[in-house]
């Protein structure tokens, strides 16, 4: 028989009441209140999932909900690496689609197709391709082709339509020679 969340921080047993109110984790399902919660960053290139192709998806789900001890021990790591990634992803080599010379790429080596969001600069499109290829373990960008959307807001005086293009990228990533 269900009898709902406990009157207790699952974390630090703190009682929950009216003003102290419970959140529970979306890893481990535990009930916990606000000083033992973290609620997952919308960030920047955080927002996308890199993480798509390994077991962890759920961490870059924007202003989710997980208890103290399970951002530690799964979200802190993802987030390190990450942030490593990010800081090494314009040491990524990048060939387009158009390019008629070698590609150095090892024959041999493991290959992945990429796909970056839509974003409004093609800049920040490449850098989360570039990003992602270095968070799997790539280095080198080959193939990379653009697609580009046209989207419309209302102008801020209202009397017309904004129209502006986004920009996504894809590719296929490997390792250098």
């Amino acid at each position: 028989m269900d009898t709902g969340p406990p009157n207790n921080c699952e974390i630090c047993n703190k009682e929950f009441s009216v003003f102290d109110w419970n959140y529970q984790c979306k890893e481990c399902l535990k009930y916990c209140c606000i000083e033992c919660h973290e609620s997952l960053p919308d960030t920047g290139y955080l927002a996308f999932n890199p993480f798509s192709d390994i077991e962890i998806t759920d961490y870059v789900l924007c202003n989710e909900t997980v208890c103290i001890k399970c951002y530690k021990e799964k979200v802190t790591p993802i987030e390190e690496k990450y942030e490593k990634s990010k800081s090494k992803s314009d040491s990524i080599a990048v060939f387009s689609s158009n390019y008629k010379g070698d590609v150095p790429y090892k024959q041999n080596a493991k290959r992945k197709e990429i796909t970056s969001s839509f974003w409004r600069d093609r800049d920040d499109a490449l850098k989360e391709l570039r990003v992602t290829a270095d968070y799997l373990g790539y280095n080198l960008i080959y193939d990379r082709k653009w697609d580009k959307k046209t989207e419309s807001k209302p102008s801020n005086t209202g009397d017309g339509t904004y129209k502006y293009s986004v920009w996504a990228a894809s590719a296929t990533a490997t390792k250098h020679r």
